[in-house]
């Protein structure tokens, strides 16, 4: 197993960056007329059990970014793809799924249903660049 997927431990490295930059956000520094806002906590349980289901541990360390709105988007990507899952604060979930570049380029978004996340984790792993 690669280094870049499993820590000493047993665990995925991916879900460890996650919940650690999950953590940061607490830390967020809001300033009243833009940038991103604290997520709240009941935002912050709704990603967290999203990303719980998915079983894979070949993604990439995600990013995890604070919206402006206070939601929250948690962007993966490899060469040639990216996915992402947003939560807003109305516990809405979206995913982005990218895929090839230029004239090739494939997008497809739309409403995130948390059990069919490995659904869109599988389309994104195996993606062709």
């Amino acid at each position: 197993m690669s280094s870049l997927t499993h820590n000493a431990k047993g665990g995925e490295a991916w879900r460890d960056h996650f919940n650690a930059q999950l953590q940061n956000l607490e830390r967020i520094v809001e300033y009243p007329e833009f940038g991103p806002r604290r997520p709240p906590s009941d935002v912050v349980s709704e990603l967290s059990e999203t990303v719980r289901q998915i079983g894979s541990s070949e993604l990439p360390p995600p990013k995890v970014l604070a919206t402006s709105e206070g939601g929250i988007q948690v962007k993966w990507r490899r060469p040639g793809s990216e996915f992402s899952i947003m939560v807003y604060p109305d516990h809405t979930l979206e995913y982005l799924l990218v895929s090839g570049s230029g004239p090739s380029r494939v997008v497809d978004s739309g409403d995130l249903i948390p059990s069919h996340v490995n659904v869109f984790v599988a389309r994104f792993l195996s993606a062709r660049v």
